[in-house]
């Protein structure tokens, strides 16, 4: 079919108008196909970041679970974000359960943590405290938690059985007492020096011996004897503290 010349001009503007329409279905395929790799690179590089946020997660969680302290955190209103198996058997409820509730929500109240946590909350400071049940001891330390902005997200607990060092101190505390009951008691005179020669303690019968002496602590040895007697005592001293070293 002869198109005629009149027409000719529009079947041009026609072919024009298709070939630059193909152009840009052209282009937009281009554009379209360069999106689908760039949302596919991001695609996978979110997927590699949430794989190894995982990964760090399990690994936190995994410490957290290996190590014998309470550890638990909390939201600046007060409930749990979450917690340690060592807390869990602590509280005698799981992580599930404890997550979103407060201490108050399973009858056991602390005001002695509550107000640990609101101080630590308003100075921004950690604070430590030694925390008694009826069978543990603890040492509490709470501390502020930040995010990576340093906006402040809740408080962090470790508590940290004591309970064998507290039995020892009190050993400890109640053989001194005994001890110094015996010193005090003693039927001879015992004076407790330092190494500088100044009375520490001294018991009942150097009191009596001495009794001239309105105070005997905190003064020198020296000044209870005469210059002869004291320096045969300073000898005998000197030969005392030699004999310990060997």
């Amino acid at each position: 079919y002869n198109v005629p010349l009149s027409w000719q001009p529009w079947f041009f503007k026609v072919k024009t108008v298709f070939s630059k329409n193909e152009q840009l279905v052209d282009s937009l395929k281009n554009a379209n196909k360069a999106l689908d790799e760039q949302v596919q690179r991001q695609s996978e590089k979110l997927s590699r970041s949430y794989e190894a946020k995982e990964r760090h997660l399990a690994l936190l969680n995994t410490m957290l679970n290996s190590v014998p302290d309470l550890i638990y955190f909390k939201n600046i209103d007060g409930t749990f974000l979450g917690c340690n198996r060592a807390f869990e058997a602590y509280i005698g409820k799981d992580q599930t359960t404890l997550v979103g509730m407060c201490v108050d929500d399973f009858g056991e109240n602390d005001q002695q943590i509550n107000t640990l946590e609101k101080q630590v909350l308003q100075n921004r400071n950690s604070v430590e405290q030694r925390i008694d049940t009826d069978t543990k001891s603890y040492l509490l330390t709470i501390a502020p938690f930040y995010n990576e902005h340093q906006h402040l997200l809740g408080t962090m607990g470790i508590g940290r059985d004591i309970t064998e060092q507290q039995q020892t101190l009190h050993a400890l505390k109640a053989s001194e007492s005994k001890f110094r009951s015996a010193i005090e008691f003693a039927a001879n005179c015992v004076v407790l020096l330092s190494l500088e020669h100044t009375i520490v303690q001294v018991n009942k019968a150097t009191r009596k011996q001495f009794s001239e002496q309105s105070n005997l602590v905190g003064e020198s040895l020296k000044t209870l004897f005469d210059e002869l007697q004291w320096q045969q005592i300073k000898e005998a001293l000197a030969q005392l503290l030699d004999d310990k070293k060997k």
